[in-house]
């Protein structure tokens, strides 16, 4: 057979199976999801706003941290070098530069660290000597979340005892132990006058406390199983929380009721973060994603998912995507019962134009109705 006829044969073999692809390949219309593999290899335990809004961190028990572009939804740098898992991370108040660890904070003057401890202390660091100023012993089991007072003068740490301890960093001694949890004591939060604070416990609570008296001012109920991450708002005046029974809920501190659950983890949401104008959230979970919602909305704006190769996608319900050069290789299109790749439908949806947008305008309806219409001009 001579090489003429051979090169033709193999030719219409390649096209018949291009064109066979092509009429098997499900169209556009028969789309049921696009979605993401699985990101960091495990949960994803923490999450924290740069100071300026612009950026965020995801701490993860993969051992890495990721830190995003919230602008354009891309990994901007993963963060190797931990050989256990990160639960928390935290920005310096300048946005330089960040603790990654168990259980961090920053104090206000960003001069000094706080990092709670399995071994049931919380040491206190002079960040520009590197040196220990104080331990703090005063717990009877491992320091899971620590916070400063906004002066910076008041430490709030919880343990696996049911309480929240308050302490006076000038003497390390305790002020007051707040009792009322009927169960572990998850997560501690100052409000931004520094006069009360919040806990989630695993009672499924949320408890607010007078910081003057140590009494719990309310208790709030909502979710159905523990409450891991806490949080208030830049004003005070609501509170946010992260659940095991893969919910958000932002609360009306003044009435103690919900105002809005924020629903779309697939597992339990182990951080929770308002951005510093209170208008969005960040959130990470144990389905390993992270997720930016419109608090007046109660509607996700983007998923965020990273890889440890560094890759990372930022994607809307709706399927549009953007993606850093080799993150396209873990987006699938679902029809049925069945998986494809994204490569046929990549012209609809990839669409960075769209995730920048409802990124800026924190609303995905009209980020589309924009992006399309300048498309078309």
């Amino acid at each position: 057979m001579s090489k003429k006829i051979i090169i033709f044969s193999l030719m219409v073999l390649l096209i018949g199976v291009a064109v066979s692809w092509l009429f098997t390949q499900p169209s556009l219309s028969e789309v049921d999801e696009v979605f993401v593999q699985v990101g960091h290899v495990a949960m994803v335990g923490s999450v924290a706003f740069s100071p300026d809004g612009k950026t965020a961190l995801s701490g993860s028990g993969d051992n890495t941290v990721k830190w995003w572009d919230l602008s354009t939804g891309h990994v901007i740098k993963t963060l190797e070098g931990h050989s256990d898992r990160v639960n928390s991370v935290a920005f310096s108040p300048d946005g330089k530069t960040a603790l990654l660890g168990s259980s961090v904070a920053f104090s206000p003057d960003g001069k000094t660290a706080l990092l709670g401890s399995n071994d049931k202390t919380v040491k206190w660091w002079d960040l520009s000597t590197g040196n220990v100023i104080k331990i703090l012993k005063e717990h009877s089991d491992d320091v899971e979340s620590v916070t400063f007072s906004p002066d910076g003068k008041i430490v709030l740490s919880e343990n696996d005892d049911k309480t929240v301890k308050w302490l006076d960093l000038s003497t390390g001694r305790i002020i007051k132990i707040l009792e009322g949890h009927s169960d572990d004591v998850e997560s501690v939060a100052f409000s931004p006058d520094g006069k009360t604070a919040l806990s989630g416990s695993w009672d499924d609570t949320l408890k607010w406390w007078d910081l003057a008296t140590g009494r719990v001012i309310k208790t709030l109920e909502g979710h159905s199983n523990d409450v891991k991450s806490v949080a208030f708002s830049p004003d005070g005046k609501t509170a946010l929380s992260g659940s095991w029974d893969d919910t958000l809920k932002l609360w009306n501190l003044a009435t103690g009721r919900v105002i809005k659950t924020l629903e779309g983890h697939s597992s339990s949401v182990f951080s929770v973060a308002f951005s510093p104008d209170g208008k969005t959230a960040l959130s990470g979970s144990f389905d390993t994603t992270t997720r930016l919602w419109n608090l007046e909305t109660g509607e996700e704006i983007i998923k965020m998912v990273g890889f440890d190769d560094g890759e990372g996608i930022a994607i809307m319900s709706q399927g549009y995507y953007a993606a850093s050069p080799k993150g396209e290789q873990y987006i699938n299109v679902r029809v049925g019962n069945r998986s494809y790749g994204i490569d046929k439908y990549k012209t609809f949806y990839h669409r960075p134009d769209i995730i920048q947008l409802a990124l800026q305008l924190g609303d995905t309806r009209r980020a589309i109705a924009l992006a399309n219409q300048q498309k078309r001009k």
